[in-house]
């Protein structure tokens, strides 16, 4: 009788119950340094957020104009251009997808959110390397069909894929990192190949609350965001995706026409960027890098926000366990 007793005890004291924690992911700054067209990029945008462990969700908006001037930068926060969202750091794999279309008549928006959900979906599982950045705009681009303009087209695709390894380090550091994406060719009468560069952030918001759902749209007071449901045809042959999407109309971002510090880190190329989150079974910090800094053009975060801290779930745990535990003491003498 005394050794099933001590084996409770045993079995309260070590198991951990799984504890869900919250996630901001955004784009924090678009420094369109070449337009598709020749002169202004009328860009729409999409996030899309897939994995084991999270709800499905995506995030579509209309950026507006952009361009038209050397190296323009534009600024965003996460209720401008992200969302948030809670998964198991101790066991989802979560893989965040995003891309940037020139689309002047702004007809793409619901095309864009299934493509990118249909191009990242086999990349899910961490067994499967993610293809380079070029491949993907070029998977996003053709799933999206014929454009009614010529100079319209992807200027921004990729994926990011994020492991337990790697949620858990967010506990301590948000991970940031500064990606070039040089577009595909132009037609003639268009501008140059695009080139845009991308500071993208995820940072985990409240180490175990579990406050949050993947259906948490944007906030901001300047944005005009509907939620509403899409079903999204899946070209694996799985069965049809219906996911929320917050569909926000254009904000005003704040922008300037120069940037020394996001173009020089802009050096994590096509190349060393293939090695980010895009190798198979990887369980190291992305090559985007956790930040220990706050050279971040939108980050608002404090020591406070990221340090770990007891949720009502761990304190209600620990008590059930001290409380039990004294009980079957207590029967033992």
């Amino acid at each position: 009788m005394y050794d099933l007793k001590i084996f409770a005890l045993l079995v309260l004291l070590v198991y951990q119950p799984a504890i869900a924690a919250d996630y901001s992911f955004w784009v924090g700054a678009i420094n369109v340094q070449q337009t598709r067209s020749l002169h202004y990029d009328s860009n729409i945008a999409a996030i899309t957020l897939n994995g084991t462990g999270v709800s499905p969700y995506a995030y579509s908006r209309t950026l507006g104009d952009q361009g038209g001037q050397s190296s323009a930068i534009y600024y965003y926060t996460v209720d401008m251009l992200g969302f948030s969202f809670t998964a198991d750091p101790a066991s989802s794999t979560v893989e965040l997808a995003y891309s940037i279309v020139n689309n002047g008549d702004g007809d793409k928006a619901n095309a864009l959110v299934s493509a990118l959900i249909n191009v990242a979906a086999p990349f899910v599982s961490a067994a499967i390397g993610i293809p380079g950045v070029t491949e993907i705009l070029s998977n996003v681009e053709s799933l999206l069909g014929t454009f009614s303009s010529l100079c319209d087209g992807v200027v921004v695709a990729d994926i990011l894929r994020f492991t337990p390894t790697q949620l858990q380090a967010l506990a301590a550091n948000e991970y940031q990192t500064t990606i070039s994406y040089p577009g595909r060719p132009s037609p003639a009468g268009c501008g140059s190949n695009s080139n845009y560069v991308l500071a993208v952030y995820l940072k985990q918001i409240s180490p175990a609350s579990s406050s949050l759902s993947s259906s948490t749209a944007p906030t901001s007071s300047a944005l005009t965001c509907s939620d509403s449901p899409l079903t999204v045809t899946r070209s694996s042959g799985a069965s049809a995706l219906t996911l929320p999407v917050a569909q926000c109309g254009s904000a005003s971002a704040s922008s300037t026409t120069s940037n020394s510090t996001l173009v020089a880190s802009a050096s994590t190329s096509v190349a060393a960027h293939s090695t980010m989150s895009q190798a198979a079974n990887a369980t190291s910090t992305p090559t985007g890098t956790i930040a220990t800094s706050s050279a971040s053009p939108t980050k608002s975060s404090s020591s406070a926000s990221r340090a770990h801290r007891w949720s009502s779930h761990e304190g209600w745990y620990y008590s059930t366990v001290i409380l039990l535990g004294t009980f079957l003491l207590g029967l033992m003498k």
